[in-house]
């Protein structure tokens, strides 16, 4: 999700809430808002009976908060996040998803070792899951993490479809700024940090007070169907193509011919 820095591509295409003002200044392409999401995203499926922590070999007493994102999105930068929250929540584990190749999560975790020895014991992976299995994995959790520098997408849209709160922290460009993007579209911006400080906090919060938890899951699975089949979408794209077509006098060539 940046610029393609090629000449001859005419634009990028982005949501309006996911680009701060000066957003111009980061693309060689003319920048594109739509005025919501860009996706028109299919609620997923969900499995009548979910499975619970134990189907996952997870502890029951244990506060689990999930990176759920691709392993090569998981920036240095964001160690020091997860090591402060293990720190500050001595019955915390942090919770990734084996990547495609067993030697990323080994690359991985010896890079933890070395940025917060005495709490990298309290990370561990676990393998990956059909889509049904992967958001019972998701509902089993805590609290989902998002990265700030490499957001997700998907990810963070299957969460909150369970209403599973994801943690994240705006940055200056479109790839940091996805999920509280997704947050502001369901009206839900109450684990949308602005520091790190303030993101370990908000996920300690929800994952030790249950009382928080419980009501910020309720707003989620209240706001939740705005997320799926967004028409809006829909007719934003076609305003695009419809608007570059003329632009370019395709639209009176095509009318001629």
């Amino acid at each position: 999700p940046v610029t393609t820095g090629i000449p001859t591509m005419n634009y990028f295409v982005s949501g309006a809430d996911m680009e701060p003002e000066d957003a111009d200044e980061h693309y060689s392409e003319t920048l594109i808002r739509l005025d919501t999401l860009t996706t028109h995203y299919r609620k997923p499926e969900l499995s009548e009976r979910p499975k619970a922590r134990s189907a996952f070999g997870l502890d029951e007493e244990a506060h689990y908060y999930l990176v759920a994102q691709y392993l090569f999105k998981t920036h240095p930068d964001f160690d020091l996040i997860l090591g402060e929250i293990l720190r500050r929540d001595p019955e915390g584990r942090i919770l990734l998803i084996h990547g495609a190749r067993r030697a990323w999560s080994q690359i991985l975790m010896a890079r933890f070792k070395r940025a917060m020895p005495e709490e990298a014991e309290r990370i561990q992976f676990i393998d990956r899951q059909s889509q049904k299995d992967f958001l019972a994995l998701i509902a089993a959790v805590d609290v989902s993490l998002d990265v700030p520098q490499f957001n997700g997408g998907i990810t963070t849209i299957e969460a909150l479809t369970v209403g599973t709160p994801v943690v994240t922290m705006p940055t200056a460009l479109a790839r940091g700024r996805l999920c509280s993007a997704i947050y502001k579209h369901i009206g839900v911006t109450d684990c949308i940090a602005e520091t790190p400080d303030d993101y370990v906090d908000l996920a300690i919060r929800l994952a030790t007070k249950p009382s928080f938890r419980k009501k910020i899951v309720k707003k989620i699975l209240k706001n939740n169907d705005r997320l799926f089949e967004n028409e809006k979408a829909i007719s934003e794209w076609e305003r695009f193509f419809l608007e570059a077509c003329e632009n370019r006098g395709l639209l009176v060539s095509a009318v001629q011919s």
